[in-house]
């Protein structure tokens, strides 16, 4: 049944594709949002917010910054800060491998790069074309740091891959870091919103209140996913044997949402191996 805007009488209105037999119950899909979208526009929270496939659309917002104390804070700000964006960056994640994840880690291996790291990331271009069609030739954009990284990416979204072992270990300590203090700012625990919802009596069904404790109940849970996400991968990353690291990331398997063993299988095994060989032809 489609919407239409109705601008005669500034309204809108739903219209029947097929015959609808009088007396039978008509439903409207709200679509997949998260509770607290439902909640904002709508004035109610689902409390088993999950899609046919699984998935659960509940998000939380990040927010990662640059600390000025960092000695590369105006290296980084120069690709932090791109067209005015302000040096404190928010996404909001939900329980997944997608677009707005990706963008987080990508914010967090910036702002735990070391000078190594940023090398890494403004080496990476191909400079040729534009040292070509600039006139301003290859060692001068190499020389001009801030100019190359913005040729190597666009802004500090755009680091969707490690960069090293140990940017990616400060990134997940970073993580967890993140998480754990947003954790701390809620006035209950995950633990205690599910008992409080278990009691119907003191929040009955449909009631503002009980609305208001599964929208927050929804965004600790992706927090909590997070945290486990870090931790695990924390576990491996440091595992130098690959008969060790194999067993390890067996363990987690039946244990540990698909998407953490997905990043430590890809990601982190990858970058492994790309480290290996690179200390190989170091040898």
């Amino acid at each position: 049944m489609p919407w239409t805007d109705e601008t005669t009488n500034l309204s809108l209105s739903i219209s029947r594709l097929q015959t609808i037999q009088a007396r039978s119950e008509i439903f409207d899909s709200y679509g997949q949002k998260c509770n607290h979208r439902f909640l904002l526009n709508y004035g109610f929270a689902v409390e088993q917010n999950v899609e046919t496939d699984g998935f659960c659309p509940n998000e939380v917002p990040l927010e990662v910054t640059l600390s000025e104390a960092d000695i590369l804070f105006e290296r980084k700000l120069d690709f932090w800060c791109r067209e005015d964006s302000p040096q404190i960056k928010r996404v909001r994640v939900c329980v997944s491998n997608n677009e707005n994840t990706k963008i987080l880690f990508s914010m967090i291996r910036v702002s735990v790069a070391d000078e190594k790291d940023l090398e890494s990331i403004i080496s990476s271009s191909d400079i040729s074309g534009y040292a070509n069609t600039s006139g301003l030739g290859a060692a001068t954009l190499r020389n001009n740091s801030a100019l190359h990284m913005a040729l190597a990416y666009r802004t500090c979204r755009d680091i969707r891959f490690p960069i090293s072992m140990r940017n990616e270990k400060g990134m997940l300590l970073h993580l967890l870091y993140v998480v754990r203090l947003a954790l701390s700012n809620y006035p209950t625990t995950m633990a205690q919103d599910r008992e409080s919802l278990s009691d119907e009596i003191s929040l009955p069904q449909f009631s503002n209140r009980r609305h208001a404790i599964i929208q927050v109940l929804g965004e600790k849970e992706v927090l909590h996913y997070f945290e486990d996400f870090a931790l695990s991968a924390l576990q491996l990353i440091d595992i130098t044997d690959d008969d060790h690291f194999g067993a390890a990331l067996k363990s987690l398997e039946g244990v540990k949402h698909f998407q953490i063993l997905r990043y430590c299988a890809d990601s982190i095994g990858s970058l492994r191996r790309r480290e290996q060989k690179r200390s190989r032809m170091d040898r």
